[in-house]
């Protein structure tokens, strides 16, 4: 299974993940754990591969019998996204600058 990790925030890269604790965590054999740059892309994105790919399964079933069992025992994918890693995210709306925003105190601080 490929996924993509992305950053928490915006214009930060995606924090160390450690195939080692990961391992642990999810008690999937190192070598079958990868995690690597998306091409194309800056490192507020990060690629995690999980097993090795089966090009002959669509992603649900690759979940459900490869890694499911190992990593995560009942959960189940419900949706899956195929196509360029954010290419339709849009950057969270930002508050407007103190100075742009308008005063509800009487004396209009």
């Amino acid at each position: 299974m490929v996924t993509v990790i992305r950053s928490a925030v915006t214009g930060r890269p995606v924090p160390d993940v450690f195939i080692r604790n990961l391992s642990a965590l999810m008690d999937v054999p190192e070598d079958l754990i990868d995690i690597g740059p998306v091409p194309g892309r800056g490192a507020g994105v990060r690629r995690l591969t999980i097993g090795t790919p089966d090009l002959h399964s669509d992603p649900a079933t690759v979940w459900a019998q490869r890694i499911a069992p190992l990593a995560m025992p009942g959960a189940v994918l419900t949706s899956v996204r195929i196509g360029r890693p954010g290419a339709a995210h849009t950057a969270p709306r930002r508050r407007p600058p103190r100075e742009h925003r308008r005063s509800h105190h009487p004396r209009g601080r």
